[in-house]
């Protein structure tokens, strides 16, 4: 295996050992799987359909709340904000752990992330109950996103050594005494054969969140933010789609080693 120093690609095939981080920068790792639009999730069925969904996921997501996703759209008058589909959201009792529910697609959000292969096993065991409830005949797309951020102060002061040149963005323009640079943010969107790999990093102003789904944060920020998919139609098969989540993790895992130094892990409680 190599460092992420010696790493001369964010693209790969030689293994990566998968470091621990004791005070990890994630904030939420999410897998989600979509599926066409079906009868069994339509109206009037939609309700009887998840509480199948929800009563044998009682054990493990005790707690529900629903919600309406919301939509936004860009007028003359300006942005305006409409109500969307009903969404199911089922929570673990530590609140460690999310899954939601949609008309088309079924996640799982993780606060307390231990391993690439213990996440996927906890989708596969969602998903096969979805399976045999709901039973979508195909995935149309699957994702694994990865939201780190790294808030400290002391921190941020140091990211110029603690991530590869070429990352910097806007942070490696000089700037004289009194010039603050507020904002900057990069992206990049990469295909290898069906996978996608979706990067954005930068640094963030106070109150501002790059996800709906995400809460503003109240501190000055520096984020990473992988998303890792495919878009293509497969077989809706628990064991199949948790395989396959694994490979995407990895192919994020190899981008976020070859952006961090060795510094930036041992910043972050990793022993290296």
């Amino acid at each position: 295996s190599v460092s992420s120093d010696a790493l001369s690609s964010p693209f790969g095939s030689e293994p990566i050992d998968e470091i621990p981080l004791a005070r990890s920068p994630l904030i939420r790792v999410l897998a989600q799987v979509r599926f066409p639009k079906l009868v069994a999730m339509s109206a009037p069925n939609i309700d009887s359909t998840v509480g199948l969904v929800v009563e044998r996921l009682r054990d493990s997501y005790p707690i529900l709340n629903e919600r309406h996703e919301a939509q936004f759209t860009v007028g003359p008058d300006g942005v305006s904000q409409t109500i969307g589909a009903k969404l199911w959201l089922l929570r673990s009792a530590d609140d460690a752990w999310q899954v939601t529910i949609g008309e088309t697609f079924v996640s799982l959000a993780a606060r307390l992330y231990i391993s690439r292969a213990d996440f996927a096993k906890r989708f596969a065991a969602v998903l096969n109950e979805v399976s045999d409830t709901i039973s979508p005949p195909f995935v149309e797309r699957l994702g694994v996103r990865y939201t780190n951020s790294i808030q400290d102060s002391d921190i941020l002061l140091r990211i110029h050594e603690l991530v590869r040149p070429e990352v910097l963005g806007g942070l490696a323009v000089p700037r004289p005494e009194g010039v603050v640079l507020a904002h900057t943010m990069s992206e990049c969107l990469y295909q290898f054969g069906s996978r996608m790999l979706r990067v954005q990093w930068g640094l963030l102003p106070p109150g501002t969140a790059i996800d709906p789904t995400l809460p503003a944060l109240s501190d000055r920020s520096w984020m990473l933010d992988l998303d890792s998919f495919v878009e293509q139609r497969s077989q809706f098969d628990a064991d199949a789609i948790a395989s396959t989540v694994v490979e995407l993790a990895g192919n994020a895992y190899r981008y976020f080693r070859w952006v961090v130094t060795e510094k930036f892990l041992a910043a972050f409680g990793g022993e290296t």
